[in-house]
């Protein structure tokens, strides 16, 4: 692999969106190229600076009981139908004071994807009605970060263990009713649409294909 090669797929191997054939051909060319580990540690950096950039908070107690009954379990077959995406744009208040890391993580994104797509998510940063969603585990420590744009559609980058084998993440819309079902998924980064009854997300780990209700929380909302 070239130089400029390996420099190309430096923001992808900091996402975790590599394949494992892929991951090996790059890290072979890291040991070719030893100047590009800086590079890559500076992605890796900022990366994580999007999920870990709040200090831990203290564990309120009865925290996994309160999360359980914001959790209600749902039969089967009882999936909401997606509603229509709405037109209009998010009245909440944006949260500036998240918009650095924010900013640093869509731009590294935007290495990645290419043309109009990029650069909507670099847009979003500079609207009013742009949300940054923190998500946090039990131990009340920061484990990702969600962007809701006006539009409704959402980059959800997380900090876990991988997936347990057999098993996904997946996204939860969380609102006044039941957990909505949303997109699975087995990367740090995911691309999802928020229904307009949810007006946050939370991640569990399921089983393959996904639930319909959550069984293993592993981030809510934080408060």
């Amino acid at each position: 692999m070239r130089l400029e090669e390996a420099r190309e797929l430096l923001p992808l191997y900091a996402l975790d969106a590599l394949s494992p054939q892929e991951e090996r051909e790059l890290e072979a060319a890291l040991r070719l190229y030893p100047q590009l580990q800086t590079e890559l540690n500076a992605l890796q950096n900022t990366v994580a600076g999007l999920v870990t950039g709040l200090p831990a908070e203290e564990v309120p107690e009865g925290f996994e009981d309160r999360v359980m009954a914001r959790l209600p379990h749902r039969p089967r077959g009882s999936e909401p139908k997606e509603a229509p995406r709405p037109t209009a744009p998010l009245t909440r208040r944006g949260f500036l004071h998240w918009l650095t890391p924010a900013l640093a993580a869509a731009l590294l994104v935007g290495l990645v994807w290419t043309g109009s797509a990029a650069w909507g998510w670099v847009q979003a940063l500079g609207h009013p009605d742009t949300r940054v969603v923190t998500l946090v585990n039990a131990q009340g420590q920061v484990v990702g970060r969600a962007l809701v744009r006006p539009d409704r559609q959402t980059l959800l980058v997380v900090d876990l263990p991988p997936p347990a084998g057999g098993k996904v993440y997946q996204a939860w819309g969380l609102g006044a009713g039941p957990p909505i079902p949303l997109e699975t998924f087995s990367r740090r980064v995911a691309l999802l649409w928020l229904p307009p009854q949810a007006t946050a997300l939370a991640v569990s780990q399921e089983p393959a294909g996904g639930s319909s209700s959550p069984t293993q929380i592993l981030a809510l909302p934080q408060n």
